[in-house]
């Protein structure tokens, strides 16, 4: 049942050329696939797409010199390689169409998560609680391959042994989701939160939440959709979707009672050094205990959607408990680093939304006493026409957290600064790029600060952290 020339032929209808070349006699077994000639393997599947500033036919004589068994491509240069070629309308679609004939021929329990933030942080959860009761027969996402090419490699990636499907799903615009999921087909889908991420392609938050809902509206009504339980799109998530919704909600001090409607939460967050514990409640099922490798209620929340969702799938209370507890944060997502210099760095430079902000900012009180957090804040991205009032309307929760020391860099984070200014009891910097705050950031610190950095993707901040650490 491995994946073969012939099948990649069916599945895109897909015309060889030269027709008469020996790969295409028999079943020849493909030993992968892949869009990048600097990390493709001998044997494998090279696709060429191309886009607005590439073209990966321009790269098909270095797929043959890196050993590929073929390629798939919808124009033929006109110096053709020395591969068989498969020639399509379009080799995005048909990368499309290739990956949902595997996940239809491997047919795993398939599960898809979204929302605007957490997703990463809830796919892997969710893989490491189904390991503890699959093992090596769960396959996830790797990294952040979530979009219209990383979601199709990552099923095309699935070995023929796999069960349990995890894929996580991300967007830029409506309808991005709803052709995902449709490669996908998941029968349990996850919404983690709804905020102010991408509207740069959107009005509003709704049209956000909408989008996401996507997800939802290709569940098979027999699947079940996992939502946040207190969001103002919990209705809209509930009307759309054609199964089962369990909602989650959290953290909170609780007397160990669920609302009504609401089907598990977490309650009594403490923070411990690098640790966080809450204890998991869920409707008709003892309480237990969870200690997490991360900081902040997100975590917590992201913890609840996880066990929700590996529930569905099958693991057992015992496999959730030692799943969560085997999460660790990763590089870029909120790792923390003790430096020489005795301050803590809270790497969260990954990406960056208003209310991911939110989360990390209010994640430093678990971690140190008012007067020892320092934030460094880099631009948060795609927030369209609202992104100077969104990078604004920050000095409020500044305050709120009583964070003594901001630094921020960036046009947009500007307006931050400029917001600060008003505040007597709050000292800040700002420089226009990432690189004139190198140098600036250490004379201002001292032993038991910790200094959470973060902004979006482009803005390259690790640098800055490179610079605190080292």
């Amino acid at each position: 049942m491995a994946l073969t020339l012939d099948f990649v032929r069916q599945a895109t209808t897909a015309r060889c050329l030269p027709e008469e070349h020996p790969a295409f006699r028999g079943n020849s077994v493909l030993n992968g696939v892949s869009t990048d000639t600097r990390t493709l393997t001998s044997g494998a599947l090279y696709i060429a797409l191309a886009g607005d500033t590439f073209d990966g036919h321009t790269f098909l004589h270095q797929a043959a010199e890196a050993g590929a068994a073929a390629a798939l491509v919808h124009r033929i240069p006109d110096t053709p390689p020395p591969l068989p070629l498969l020639l399509v309308e379009d080799t995005l679609v048909a990368l499309g169409h290739l990956a949902a004939a595997w996940r239809d021929r491997i047919d795993p329990l398939t599960i898809g998560i979204t929302g605007s933030a957490g997703k990463t942080t809830v796919k892997e959860m969710t893989r490491l609680c189904l390991m503890e009761r699959f093992g090596e027969a769960v396959h996830a996402t790797a990294g952040n391959f979530n979009n219209h090419i990383g979601l199709p490699l990552t099923i095309l990636a699935m070995p023929e042994s796999c069960t349990v499907l995890v894929l996580e799903m991300g967007m830029s615009g409506p309808g991005e989701i709803d052709d995902l999921a449709k490669i996908a087909k998941p029968s349990i889908g996850a919404i983690t939160t709804i905020a102010a991420a991408h509207l740069a392609g959107f009005e509003n938050l709704e049209g956000i939440a909408r989008a996401k809902a996507e997800l939802l509206e290709n569940l098979p009504a027999d699947g079940h959709a996992v939502i946040p339980g207190n969001s103002p799109f919990t209705d809209l998530f509930r009307s759309v979707s054609p199964c089962p919704t369990h909602t989650f909600s959290g953290p909170t001090l609780c007397n160990g009672t669920l609302d009504e409607g609401e089907d598990l939460h977490g309650c009594h967050a403490m923070g411990s050094g690098h640790r966080t514990q809450f204890t998991l409640h869920r409707r008709d099922e003892e309480p237990f205990p969870i200690t997490l490798n991360a900081m902040g209620s997100h975590t917590i929340l992201n913890a609840l959607t996880a066990s929700e969702v590996a529930r569905l799938a099958g693991a057992r209370q015992e496999d959730i408990q030692r799943g969560l507890e085997a999460f660790t944060t990763p590089k870029g997502r909120g790792s923390l680093t003790t430096t020489d210099g005795g301050w803590t760095v809270v790497d969260d430079t990954y990406n960056a939304n208003p209310a991911a902000v939110t989360m990390a900012l209010e994640g430093l009180s678990y971690l140190c006493d008012a007067e020892q957090r320092v934030v460094v804040l880099g631009d948060m991205l795609e927030l369209g026409p609202k992104g100077s009032a969104l990078h604004r309307e920050l000095a409020t929760e500044i305050r709120r957290q009583g964070i003594a020391r901001v630094f921020t860099t960036g046009p947009l984070m500007a307006e931050l600064h400029e917001a600060l200014q008003k505040e007597h009891d709050i000292q800040s910097w700002h420089a226009a790029t990432p690189a004139d705050l190198i140098g600036t950031i250490t004379p201002e610190l001292k032993p038991g600060d910790v200094v959470l950095v973060k902004g979006s993707r482009g803005m390259r901040l690790e640098h800055i952290v490179n610079d605190l650490t080292n």
